[in-house]
């Protein structure tokens, strides 16, 4: 019996150990996305590290009153999916440190970001987002346990936003936690930001399947990664 209660004693202190590290993460990932957006206060996040090592993050983004400027940078090997839940119109988009384009951005929609092109915005408007934070290494990661060629550089349609159902879904999921990240399920965080992770990367490897590999092989190549 006492080596049993050790046992248990030692699990829940590697538990709270884990925990304690989960939520340094997610401040430092909050702290990060309130610089991009100049925010007074760093938003709460979640974080999780299931996929063996790999970091996928989340945080509620929201400003009812921002300071106009363009926001900061957040250059990186990794991408930032954005679902919006704020009308943000005539949105004056950024990349590579020269305006390209203005866009009308709607609430519901995702808007996906290649940090690699220090994508950027003009911040004049209340905007209130959900910000998905994904590695390029999780992609890789992804590709090679589904079974698919790595894809090099993905089709990122920037000044595009897309009407994703399964976003809209994961990002309603997730609010709650990210609202009361110290009362959040680590394990419900760890499945939601997974079906995050791979929904997302199923839907653009096909994309860039498509501009690397052609239609038809694309198509080819997607049926033998689900078998």
């Amino acid at each position: 019996m006492q080596a049993t209660a050790q046992a248990t004693q030692s699990r829940l202190a590697q538990l709270l150990t884990m925990r304690s590290t989960h939520m340094t993460q997610a401040s430092t990932f909050g702290q990060r996305v309130g610089r991009y957006l100049h925010l007074k206060d760093a938003p709460s996040a979640v974080i999780t590290r299931s996929m063996r090592g790999i970091d996928l993050a989340a945080a509620e983004t929201q400003n009812d009153n921002p300071v106009p400027g363009l926001s900061g940078s957040m250059a990186d090997e990794a991408y930032i999916v954005s679902l919006k839940l704020h009308d943000y119109p005539d949105c004056e988009l950024w990349k590579h440190g020269k305006c390209v384009t203005k866009a009308d951005v709607r609430a519901g929609t995702t808007w996906l970001y290649d940090l690699r092109q220090d994508p950027r915005y003009v911040i004049d408007k209340p905007f209130h987002s959900i910000q998905f934070y994904l590695p390029r290494s999780a992609l890789d990661r992804i590709a090679e346990e589904a079974g698919g060629p790595r894809v090099e550089d993905l089709a990122c349609q920037f000044g595009t936003g897309n009407d994703d159902e399964v976003m809209r879904h994961i990002g309603a999921a997730l609010l709650q936690g990210l609202r009361r990240p110290d009362e959040a399920n680590q394990l419900f965080i760890d499945h939601m930001m997974l079906a995050f992770g791979a929904h997302i990367a199923q839907a653009l490897w096909r994309t860039a399947a498509r501009h690397q590999f052609g239609p038809r092989r694309s198509r080819a190549l997607a049926g033998e990664a689900r078998l």
